[in-house]
């Protein structure tokens, strides 16, 4: 099974010890938002900085991603300042939600300038495709038979899984269209992929077209390991395809 469009992931959103306080000000001064440490899919991530700005100061706020554009807002009930440019951490959460330059004053919503986390769209429309709604696997299930004859099923819950194969990754010059031009694109598919391997979240939209449309996912094993903590890129020189390079089957347990 394949699908019949383009498909893109968003991944690699880390709060780390250099970009946990996000200092902004309701109008007695300026208060502090401790945002919890991690690495983040994009959308959970923003949960993460507006219940940390929630905790520290008195009005309700929500950030949001625009799926398009990958651009960040911040909105509250009444007017409140982000403090980008004269916060008192040195290091701020602003770098990560994408907003740089001058304070943010004067208003309850403020979007960002620059796209967060990043973005990878595989060349070519993602091969041997299994959605989660057809795949389920259960957790640790026991088969058992009793004295008389029954047959016992024990079980903790069920799985989804997400199952795909990327292919045509290439630097080289090709059509555009049933093979996008990407004069990065190894070097794009191994920063995906080593993120990939390190076991943390990531959003995936079938449909490229269609960003609202996503997936939460974590790697379950790939064609290296049955862990999903290895993977290597095979060229494919024995089908006469020098320099172009597939994945092997990657299955994603679904987390959302």
């Amino acid at each position: 099974m394949a699908l019949n469009t383009f498909s893109k992931f968003y991944y690699d959103f880390v709060i780390d010890e250099d970009s946990r306080y996000l200092p902004f000000n309701e109008g007695s001064g300026e208060l502090i938002a401790d945002v919890a440490k991690g690495s983040y899919a994009p959308t959970l991530g923003l949960f993460a900085v507006a219940s940390a700005m929630n905790n520290a100061g008195t009005q309700s706020y929500s950030v949001t991603l625009d799926r398009l554009t990958r651009l960040v807002t911040i909105s509250s009930t009444n007017p409140f300042s982000l403090l980008v440019a004269t916060g008192s951490p040195a290091s701020t959460t602003f770098t990560k939600l994408g907003f740089t330059g001058s304070d943010r004053t004067g208003a309850n919503t403020y979007t960002g300038n620059l796209p967060i986390a990043k973005e990878y769209q595989p060349q070519f429309i993602l091969q041997d495709y299994m959605a989660s709604d057809i795949n389920t696997k259960s957790i640790d299930p026991t088969v058992r038979k009793t004295a008389d004859g029954q047959v016992e099923v024990v079980r903790f819950g069920t799985e989804k899984f997400v199952e795909m194969q990327i292919r045509f990754a290439t630097n080289r010059p090709m059509d555009g269209r049933v093979i996008k031009n990407n004069p990065s694109g190894v070097e794009d598919l191994v920063d995906f992929m080593e993120h990939v391997i390190s076991k943390e979240a990531l959003e995936f939209m079938p449909n490229e077209m269609d960003p609202n449309t996503y997936q939460i996912l974590m790697i379950d094993k790939t064609a290296d390991d049955k862990n999903g903590m290895a993977y290597s890129l095979d060229e494919q020189y024995k089908k006469n395809l020098p320099d172009i390079y597939d994945t092997g089957k990657l299955t994603f347990r679904l987390v959302q």
